[in-house]
């Protein structure tokens, strides 16, 4: 009779142990905390935050040079807030603004120098309204005017004369 009663409780000692052991696996491989992402070489990429094995928070992008390449937010793994890119010299290279992993709103481009490339916005990860593109001296080179990301005339184009051609 007592032989019976400590089969059962052996069996139910390896039940726990397992069920115990899922439980600490299932926790292992749900990532949370800080990540760090490497080039092959070993250089640094990335280092950001986990929550649910999704990139959450702050990233910091890295060129294999160690120089910043882009600090872009995560919510729950889809960008998120205004996002930074760099030139490899270290030079602001875009500032865009995002939602749930779709561009919205103001955008912004630079050549290496700091001169502004183009600039306008998005609805919906589209071009919309007004957007603005230069030469690399400075001087306007096209401006249009898009609706849902498609041209609305006219579309204007300037030589590096200043001279308008339009379309």
């Amino acid at each position: 009779m007592f032989s019976g009663v400590f089969c059962h409780m052996s069996q139910f000692r390896v039940w726990v142990f397992v069920l115990l052991s899922l439980l600490m696996c299932s926790t292992l491989f749900s990532v949370s905390g800080q990540d760090t992402i490497r080039y092959q070489e070993g250089a640094i990429k990335a280092i950001g935050y986990r929550q649910d094995d999704q990139k959450h928070g702050r990233w910091t992008y890295f060129y294999p040079s160690g120089v910043v390449s882009a600090e872009w937010t995560y919510e729950k793994g889809k960008l998120e807030g205004l996002l930074y890119s760099y030139h490899p010299s270290g030079q602001l290279s875009g500032e865009e603004y995002w939602e749930k992993d779709d561009q919205q709103d103001s955008a912004s481009h630079f050549y290496p120098d700091g001169r502004l490339n183009n600039a306008g916005r998005f609805v919906d990860g589209l071009y919309h309204g007004a957007w603005y593109f230069y030469h690399p001296n400075g001087l306007l080179k096209s401006e249009g005017h898009y609706q849902d990301g498609a041209v609305m005339m006219p579309l204007g184009f300037w030589n590096l004369k200043e001279v308008m051609n339009s379309v």
